[in-house]
């Protein structure tokens, strides 16, 4: 009996220290877990900004005229017009409150920024792997002929008839079709209502929200003006800082990031501040993890045509 009750004591003092170890095995498993899943949002929401960015003033064969006062960020289909395209970027920074005309936007993250791009797709309707015409849709077309035929933008087939050359042809060539797309990118508050996970979101025109990256708790942006136009920025400004005419001359985008960890980790305080371009947050004082994520993305259909 005494030697059970030593065998016990001996297996009792080794499974002790196993545990711990097991325990905190387990822990920093669940600790890397998370830190993968955050590093992977940052990394996709960064893409898709970039994706969106660098693909900004891209409507087929149009070139915009420059024209009209700066749009609202929200808009409906039949808003979209030649002067509200020559905006292929708008901003706004550090907001207390969305902006009236998004009332579709769901728990906006207050002190963040938000970001639209108005492009259009980069294939044609009816060609392979593209969208068919979506009516109630805008899509803009280019006529080649007559030469100084106007471009034609729209919600419904019946309003696309423009041609290619040769303008005689006995069985004329319709001009390409392109659908455009005016979208408007955010930090909510949730991924799904009241969970309390920060996410980076879209809404198209004024439609419902759709989560893009869950775990992103800021956006800031700096937006690169051409002032000597040659297609290169020459310094960078916030968005509040901005007019109309600045507006126009955005040739690059710093997107700064901070993902946050989408679970706690019990017993981390995170006391650290992040630099997101002239922005400064924290400390925050709580048990999640976050990091700060920065890219700069250059307008290519803006700027490249500046360079010429």
């Amino acid at each position: 009996m005494i030697e059970l009750m030593i065998a016990m004591l001996i297996g009792i003092l080794l499974l002790g220290p196993l545990a711990v170890i097991l325990s905190n095995n387990s822990r920093t498993r669940y600790d890397i877990e998370n830190s993968v899943r955050q590093i992977q949002s940052a990394r996709y929401a960064l893409q898709i900004l970039t994706d969106e960015i660098g693909n900004a003033g891209f409507y087929g064969e149009a070139r915009i005229q420059s024209g009209g006062d700066l749009p609202s960020p929200c808009l409906v289909a039949t808003d979209i017009t030649e002067d509200v395209l020559s905006y292929p970027i708008q901003g706004e920074g550090n907001l207390a409150t969305k902006p009236e005309s998004c009332s579709s936007m769901d728990a906006f993250f207050q002190n963040s920024d938000l970001i639209v791009v108005r492009r259009a797709s980069t294939c044609a309707v009816g060609q392979p792997g593209c969208d068919t015409l979506l009516a109630g849709l805008p899509h803009i077309q280019q006529p080649a002929c007559p030469a100084a035929a106007a471009l034609i933008i729209g919600t419904e087939l019946d309003a696309f008839t423009g041609i290619l050359r040769p303008c005689d042809a006995a069985v004329p060539q319709a001009a390409p079709i392109y659908r455009l797309f005016h979208r408007v990118y955010y930090i909510s508050q949730n991924y799904e209502p009241g969970d309390g996970i920060p996410t980076l979101k879209r809404i198209d025109f004024k439609g419902a929200p759709i989560p893009i990256a869950a775990g992103i708790e800021r956006m800031h942006l700096q937006y690169g003006l051409d002032m000597s136009g040659d297609g290169e920025p020459d310094l960078y400004a916030a968005a509040e800082t901005l007019d109309a005419a600045d507006w126009r001359e955005i040739v690059a985008v710093r997107i700064h990031i901070l993902a946050r960890n989408q679970q706690a980790t019990h017993g981390y305080q995170d006391a650290r501040t992040y630099l997101l371009g002239e922005e400064e947050v924290g400390p925050f004082y709580d048990d999640f993890r976050r990091q700060a994520y920065s890219t700069t993305v250059r307008m290519n259909n803006v700027a490249g045509p500046r360079e010429q």
